[in-house]
C-alpha cells in the first residue's frame, strides 16, 4: 500500500543534538496500530468525545536555548495568567524538537534546530529505571497517505500507522498515551483530522518517592495565599525536619531541595518579593542545581533547624508553541523522501503533576502535529521555617542528563 521512496538522507548532517535514540524508541520496528473495527468508520457514527484542556491563549514562542529558554516560557506561561497553576517539560518538548530535527534535510533548518538545543542530546538521554523516569518516542503516521516513508528516517523510528480521518483514531493515540503515563495522563491536546498528515511525539513520565520516606504531616492549620488575593486554609502542609540542614540563598529567591529515591531533586523556589523576577531567577536556578549559595547558620552565627512545610498539589497545562521563532524550527519541511506533501505544523504539550506526602507523579506529552559525621561542644540552635505559603516555583531536575525534567508555579490552591 505504501509507496518506498529510495533516497539516502546524510547522518552527518544531524550529528550532535540530532543523533542518537531514546529508550522507547531505539530498533524498534514500525508497526501498525490495530485497525479500527468497522463500523467505526461508518460516517454516520457519532464521533467520540474527545476531552479538551486549559490551555494558553496564545502560543508561547521559542527564541532562546537551555535553561534560559526554559525560564523564558514560564515567564510568556506566567504572564498570559499570573494566577493559574503551571506545569510543563522542558525536556518532552526539546526531545520532540530532536525528533523532528532528525528527519529534516535542509543544512540550514538542521543547524537552527542544533542551535536552539544547544550542546544536549536529548535523543541519547539515559532512563535507567524505566518505572520511574521514561521516555518515548513515536511518529503517527497517516495511513491515507500513500507517499509517506520512513526507510531513510535516522533512528529506525517507531512508526504507528493510523486512519487518522476514521472515527476512533484519536483514541488510539490516547489510550497509548494512558498506557504510557500509567493512566496519569488519559488524552491529549491535538485530535486527529481527515488534514492531519503526522504527529511527532514525545511521553515522558516520572513517578518516585521522597528519600528517606513520606514527608510528615503537620497538624496546624496553614494558609495558603493564592495569587488573586484569595486565601486557602489547609486542615495540614507536608514537609520536614532538616535536622543541621540549610537553606538556598539566591538574588531574588529562596530554594529547598527535596531528594527522590532514585536520585532526583525537587526545587521549591519562594520568591522574594509577590512579583516574580523571572531575570533574576534565570541567576538563581543554575546556582541552586550546583548547591552553591547555602545557609546554614542565622544572621548571629547559630546553627540552623531547618522545617520545610508545603501544599499537596495537582496541576494540568496545556500549551501551545510557536516554534517560528527560530528560523527554520518548525516552518522547514522535513526531509521530501519522508513526507513529500506540504504541511503546516503546529507543537502543543499537556503536562501533569501530583505532588503529595509520598512523592511526586509527573508526565508530559508533546507533540508535533504536521497537517497538509566527633562530639562537640553544644552550640547555639535557632530554628528556621521555610514555608512555601503563597506562590512559588518548583521544578524537578533529571540528576543524571542534568536537565530540568519539569519546571511550573503554583499560583493556587482551590
Amino acid at each position: 500500500m505504501k509507496k518506498r521512496l529510495a533516497i539516502l538522507l546524510s547522518l552527518s548532517l544531524l550529528g550532535g543534538a540530532l543523533t542518537g535514540c531514546t529508550s522507547g524508541s531505539s530498533n524498534e520496528p514500525s508497526e501498525p496500530v490495530q485497525p479500527i473495527p468497522t463500523h467505526l468508520a461508518d460516517p454516520t457514527d457519532p464521533q467520540p468525545t474527545h476531552p479538551t484542556h486549559p490551555a494558553a491563549a496564545e502560543p508561547i514562542p521559542l527564541n532562546a536555548s537551555g535553561l534560559e529558554a526554559d525560564v523564558a516560557i514560564l515567564q510568556a506561561l506566567y504572564e498570559t495568567d499570573p494566577t493559574k497553576n503551571l506545569i510543563f517539560s522542558p525536556v518532552s518538548l526539546n526531545t520532540a524538537i530532536a525528533t523532528y530535527g532528525s528527519l529534516l534535510d535542509d543544512e540550514t533548518a538542521i543547524a537552527n534546530v542544533r542551535d536552539y538545543l544547544g550542546d544536549k542530546n536529548y535523543l541519547a538521554y539515559r532512563y535507567e529505571d524505566e518505572s520511574v523516569y521514561r521516555s518515548v518516542n513515536v511518529i503517527w503516521a497517516d495511513t491515507g497517505k500513500e507517499l509517506l516513508n520512513f526507510d531513510s528516517a535516522p533512528g529506525n523510528p517507531t512508526v504507528k500507522w493510523v486512519d487518522m480521518a476514521a472515527p476512533g483514531a484519536t483514541k488510539i493515540k490516547d489510550d497509548f498515551v494512558s498506557e504510557m503515563t500509567e493512566g496519569f495522563i488519559e488524552s491529549t491536546p491535538v485530535t486527529f483530522t481527515n488534514e492531519t498528515i503526522m504527529d511527532i511525539m514525545n511521553v515522558l513520565y516520572f513517578h518516585d518517592s521522597w528519600f528517606k520516606g513520606d514527608l510528615d504531616e503537620f497538624d496546624d492549620q496553614l494558609v495558603f495565599y493564592n495569587a488573586d488575593g484569595s486565601k486557602a486554609t489547609l486542615p495540614y502542609m507536608i514537609g520536614r525536619y532538616f535536622s543541621e540542614s540549610r537553606y538556598f540563598a539566591g538574588e531574588v529567591s529562596t530554594a529547598m531541595p527535596l531528594r527522590y529515591e532514585n536520585g532526583m531533586v525537587f526545587w521549591a523556589i519562594l520568591p522574594n518579593e509577590e512579583t516574580i523576577d523571572f531575570e533574576g531567577l534565570a541567576k538563581d536556578i543554575p546556582a541552586y542545581l550546583n548547591y552553591e549559595n547555602g545557609v546554614d547558620r542565622s544572621e548571629s552565627g547559630a546553627r540552623l533547624n531547618v522545617y520545610f512545610e508545603m501544599p499537596e498539589f495537582e496541576t494540568t497545562y496545556n500549551t501551545g508553541f510557536a516554534g517560528t521563532g527560530v528560523p527554520g524550527l518548525i516552518s522547514a519541511p522535513i526531509s521530501t523522501a519522508i513526507c513529500p506533501y506540504e504541511t503546516r505544523n503546529g507543537i502543543n504539550q499537556i503536562a501533569k503533576i501530583k505532588v503529595d506526602k509520598e512523592g511526586t507523579t509527573a508526565a508530559a506529552v508533546t507533540e508535533i502535529t504536521l497537517e497538509t559525621t566527633g562530639i562537640r561542644e553544644p552550640e547555639p540552635v535557632e530554628d528556621y521555617y521555610f514555608i512555601c505559603d503563597r506562590p512559588f516555583v518548583y521544578l524537578i531536575y533529571d540528576t543524571v542528563n542534568e536537565d530540568i525534567a519539569f519546571m511550573g508555579i503554583l499560583n493556587e490552591i482551590e
